[in-house]
């Protein structure tokens, strides 16, 4: 038997889905300035970006299928979702972050 959303479970299940796509954001811009030579990064880093998609994707389908069949309601199945794309986005945002900063790049005054 299936559970009853709350508001509680929606606006939790919406709060991660937010958190996760904003830790996404940050780390595109890491990556795309990585590529331009602007942010530290590892040379394997494009490679490991197109591979862990498929995993993260087959680690949220499974927690998805799994939600459902434990009778979670639709908060609890989203949150279930989203969990290993967040754990993802998270680890990458950290990992890309704590490499060295660079310094600011600063652009010469047009007179």
């Amino acid at each position: 038997m299936f559970h009853n959303s709350t508001t509680d479970d929606l606006t939790s299940a919406g709060v991660s889905m937010a958190t996760m796509m904003l830790e996404a954001q940050s780390v595109i811009g890491m990556r795309v300035l990585g590529m331009l030579g602007l942010w530290p990064m590892d040379a394997q880093e494009p490679m490991q970006m197109v591979h862990e998609k498929a995993h993260a994707l087959k680690d949220a389908n499974h927690a998805v299928a799994q939600a459902i069949w434990q009778g979670e309601c639709v908060g609890g199945v989203a949150k279930a979702g989203v969990a290993p794309l967040r754990d993802r986005t998270r680890a990458n945002a950290r990992r890309l972050s704590s490499d060295t900063v660079p310094e600011v790049i600063t652009v010469p005054e047009v007179i």
